[in-house]
């Protein structure tokens, strides 16, 4: 039975061995990898089979995304954490990523997971929108070169591999509330102090950041287009990630955990890179 229905594409638990085998193809397709970085179909049967995940996205019969979870432990419970999600190129920007996502979320509902877990480079702020604004997950927890320097895909290239862990926590008011289309972002936002942000040059480079502030909320600025970044100056992409990690780390340090991305209306005045500028806004947490 299928568990989510969208104008043209239908979602549901894979079955078949060739399901599987067409997961890998899609890994291949849509990061390049190659098959050192797969993760196997007979493994994702295996998962599937003893308490993990695997959806499939479909366009009539043919499948046109995917997402695998394994079972985890997390803070020392039950959890799930959430592997991989891959959408073809030509179905992206069509909400197909969140439904899957959505899909996910009530099978975790109706098996009572508590948790789920996942991944995501801090400097892909458009996977961070999804992640945070549209389903409410939070992260205080930051890998350093998680799959080492690279992985066998151009888009892991020159910036090391490191990653957010989100906690998406199943059934909680706050999540509920954001999934309902709360906006985690606070209204008056422009006021909080910027501890790491654009240097002001024609360059978009950061400037020194001022990470000891003790107020309550901050925000981080990071590229609103990494990839693109990468391709019109690599090296300004590489002191993007020196020095979002050293932020990110010192303020997790400090106990503060990142609550969403703020899109500015405010554009960049640098040649061949006018985008709007991106916040991770970070609150402190008194436990």
């Amino acid at each position: 039975m299928p568990l989510e229905e969208g104008p043209q594409w239908v979602i549901r638990h894979l079955r078949l061995p060739a399901e599987f085998e067409r997961c890998v193809d899609l890994q291949k397709i849509v990061w390049g990898f190659d098959h050192r970085d797969t993760v196997p179909a007979r493994l994702m049967i295996v998962v599937q089979q003893h308490g993990g995940l695997a959806l499939g996205a479909f366009d009539g019969e043919a499948m046109i995304a995917f997402l695998f979870a394994i079972p985890s432990l997390h803070d020392n419970r039950f959890a799930q954490h959430s592997h991989m999600l891959a959408v073809l190129q030509e179905y992206r920007d069509q909400g197909l990523g969140r439904r899957m996502k959505l899909a996910q979320y009530r099978d975790a509902v109706a098996r009572n997971i508590p948790v789920i877990t996942w991944t995501f480079d801090p400097l892909e702020t458009k996977n961070a929108f999804l992640n945070l604004n549209r389903l409410g997950a939070v992260s205080n927890t930051y890998f350093v070169n998680l799959y080492g320097e690279r992985t066998s895909s151009d888009l892991h290239s020159g910036l090391g591999t490191d990653r957010f862990l989100v906690e998406w926590l199943i059934g909680q008011p706050r999540t509920e509330r954001i999934l309902s289309g709360e906006d985690p972002v606070p209204p008056d936002w422009q006021r909080l102090r910027r501890v790491l942000s654009w240097s002001g040059r024609d360059r978009f480079v950061p400037g020194t950041g001022e990470l000891d502030s003790a107020e309550r909320q901050l925000l981080v600025e990071a590229p609103p287009d990494t990839q693109l970044l990468k391709k019109l100056d690599r090296d300004a992409a590489c002191r993007w990630r020196e020095a979002t990690r050293g932020a990110f780390l010192r303020c997790f340090d400090r106990g503060y955990r990142i609550k969403a991305l703020v899109r500015s209306l405010e554009l960049l005045p640098v040649e061949d890179y006018r985008l709007r500028r991106t916040f991770y806004l970070l609150e402190r947490h008194e436990d």
